[in-house]
């Protein structure tokens, strides 16, 4: 008896007979071991990307920024009520001393508030000559010559044991970061929207103060309202912010892998399938 009559062709398929399969010399296959084969290759496609799961936070270089971009560069201030010169240093200021101060940017400092006399500084050099910003072993801040941009910064005082400093965006941004170091540790940047729930958080380390112009720690991410930086005796330059379409999705590498191979596996089946 031939194999269709004996098994009915209708539920079989030939195959080519130097493909083997277990208990079947005839080299036959039956139809529903086919579909069977073809759902386990299409199961472990889609099990392999659930497996890579989805993309995960990451920071920005200043590049990601377009011409829209918004900068503060602490630059330009003057000493008021809300704004003391202080004692530290004939170049130093304390904004938010008694409220809130907004800068020329449109961003405003809402922590601390008030900001204590030793808390969070503006070291100006234009306006006289501050005394050094010391982190300890990435060096100090002690001319405008290892200012990154321009002649000021900001400081966050390490002895005053001020360890965060809080910016309120005049509106919700897709971008924002700024320049950071500090004393030697990590740097922390935390973004939040309009009702306080935070939205990603990313650290970097500290570098020396001559690398400082080339740390750049920012996040990407809709609805940023707040941004706050923290860290041990921290520096800040050029803190930059904008609005506009987020930059398309980059795939992690784990997904495209295993993505990739579900895909080799499945093109090699059905190819073996059109040669039968």
């Amino acid at each position: 008896m031939d194999i269709e009559s004996r098994y009915g062709f209708s539920e079989y398929e030939r195959v080519p007979h130097n493909i083997k399969f277990k208990n079947n010399k005839e080299g036959f296959i039956l139809k529903h071991d086919l579909k069977q084969k073809t759902g386990v290759l299409l199961a472990g496609l889609v099990l392999s990307i659930g497996l890579a799961g989805p993309t995960q936070a990451a920071p920005i270089g200043f590049g990601a920024f377009g011409g829209g971009a918004v900068m503060e560069s602490f630059e330009g201030l003057s000493a008021g009520l809300n704004i003391p010169l202080l004692s530290l240093g004939s170049g130093y200021l304390g904004p938010g001393s008694v409220s809130s101060y907004t800068f020329g940017s449109g961003a405003t400092l809402t922590g601390p508030i008030p900001n204590p006399e030793f808390g969070v500084v503006i070291g100006d050099f234009t306006i006289g000559t501050p005394a050094a910003f010391s982190l300890q072993g990435n060096g100090d801040v002690s001319s405008a010559a290892v200012v990154p941009f321009g002649s000021a910064y900001m400081g966050l005082d390490a002895e005053s044991g001020v360890l965060l400093v809080e910016f309120t965006l005049p509106t919700d941004v897709l971008r924002v970061g700024a320049f950071v170091t500090g004393i030697p540790g990590m740097v922390t940047i935390e973004v939040l929207n309009a009702s306080d729930v935070v939205l990603e958080t990313y650290s970097i380390a500290s570098v020396v103060v001559g690398s400082w112009g080339i740390n750049f720690l920012g996040i990407e991410t809709a609805g940023i309202r707040k941004v706050r930086f923290s860290g041990e005796g921290i520096v800040l330059d050029k803190l930059t912010f904008e609005t506009g379409a987020a930059s398309a999705p980059i795939p992690e590498p784990s997904t495209m892998l295993l993505l990739g191979s579900g895909l080799v596996g499945l093109v090699a089946w059905r190819k073996r399938k059109s040669q039968a």
